[in-house]
């Protein structure tokens, strides 16, 4: 296994339920010898315990059994803890050496993705899981129980997903007052007559850090900041989100910022989104 944060954990036991987990903490041996250790400082003595042998100078790494409940620690953060009834606890730490390390304790078809802010249940017999797998959101703890469905695990308090759906109407009559549809329609002539044809567009140089909608809030006329040097080779690039920008991105640029600042659009709340793509469009796509 390829680890991406480079974290050695290639001598750390694998644990997939509660009974391989107590069997970790039972075969570990502790950081400290509970019978030399003086009664005033045994306070949880033995409450916390390397992975393995190994790991045992790994101090940042860790099994820790708190009332039968075992969790294991990655710093300060226990990021995956089992309970005696079967139910798992995932924690989530937003980076990739979170990944690493409790890839290696969970059981079949759960997969993290703390870096990312989700977590993914994979559908069984399913040639490319990833493309199947449901995809949970994961910015606080997440409880999940086993499923006699072909997603075997669930999660059982799900944080959910928001989709934001344009309202037409609205979004008509706001592009309207906005002064939207009159740039759109008379953009390349008022480009022309200002001798910018040929020119690329990118989000202005002025040194005041301006947003998308702080040039929508000044209006149409100051549309134009969009604008950068001449290109000496103008051509059409295939559509990206990166400068410098064709006119039909600054165009939806613009759509997307009346939309959010008139809150012309409609909220559909999902537990889970089914699908690698259709996540990676949630993350990075406002509609």
């Amino acid at each position: 296994m390829t680890w991406g944060s480079g974290m050695n954990m290639n001598d750390a036991p694998c644990v997939h339920d509660y009974a391989s987990a107590l069997r970790v903490w039972n075969n570990s041996t502790p950081w400290k010898a509970i019978s030399t250790t003086p009664e005033w400082r045994r306070k949880d003595a033995d409450y916390e315990r390397p992975l393995s042998r190994a790991l045992r100078n790994h101090k940042h790494k860790s099994i820790i059994n708190r009332g039968g409940a075992i969790a294991f620690k990655l710093y300060s953060t226990n990021l995956v803890t089992y309970y005696p009834d079967g139910h798992i606890q995932l924690d989530p730490y937003s980076s990739t050496s979170s990944d690493d390390f409790v890839d290696r304790f969970l059981p079949n078809w759960i997969r993290t993705h703390f870096a990312m802010g989700a977590i993914s249940v994979l559908q069984k017999g399913a040639l490319d899981a990833w493309k199947t797998g449901r995809y949970y959101q994961a910015c606080k703890a997440l409880h999940l129980r086993r499923t006699d469905g072909e997603y075997p695990w669930e999660v059982i308090d799900p944080q959910p997903w928001e989709r934001r759906h344009v309202d037409r109407e609205k979004m008509r009559v706001a592009c309207e007052k906005w002064g939207y549809d009159l740039f759109r329609d008379t953009c390349h002539t008022y480009f022309g007559l200002q001798h910018h044809t040929g020119r690329a567009f990118d989000m202005p140089r002025t040194g005041r850090n301006e947003s998308v909608m702080d040039i929508l809030k000044a209006g149409p006329v100051a549309w134009g900041a969009f604008m950068t040097t001449p290109d000496p080779n103008p051509r059409r690039r295939a559509f990206d989100d990166r400068p410098p920008f064709t006119l039909d991105t600054i165009l939806k640029k613009l759509r997307t910022a009346i939309c959010l600042h008139t809150q012309a659009y409609t909220i559909e709340e999902m537990p889970y989104v089914v699908g690698y793509q259709v996540w990676q469009h949630l993350r990075f796509t406002e509609f």
